[in-house]
């Protein structure tokens, strides 16, 4: 979903994927758990984050903008850094040890 043509922002990325882990985790046996609940205890971090100059948060840059393709790129980092693309994506990590 790191792509412009997704209409997302790095929020979006996140309270989706805050819905996603509620869901699942609600498949395995945890009924009653809400999404606050998911963020409050389980996922108090957030998603990711924009790649700036010192390779963190550019503060000038809303989490809520939407991810766009850019002359100079625009990279986010979710566990991996990916730059964004039109309509796909790139992941800078790929090949980067994971262990």
């Amino acid at each position: 979903m790191c792509t412009e043509d997704a209409n997302v922002s790095i929020n979006d990325l996140h309270y989706k994927s805050v819905a996603m882990l509620t869901s699942e985790l609600r498949n395995i046996g945890f009924q009653g758990l809400t999404q606050w609940d998911v963020m409050q205890k389980l996922y108090p971090h957030y998603l990711g984050h924009n790649l700036g100059l010192d390779v963190h948060d550019v503060p000038s840059y809303s989490k809520t903008a939407k991810l766009k393709k850019g002359a100079k790129g625009m990279g986010v980092r979710i566990e991996d850094d990916i730059a964004v693309g039109k309509n796909t994506n790139v992941n800078l990590t790929i090949e980067a040890a994971k262990e």
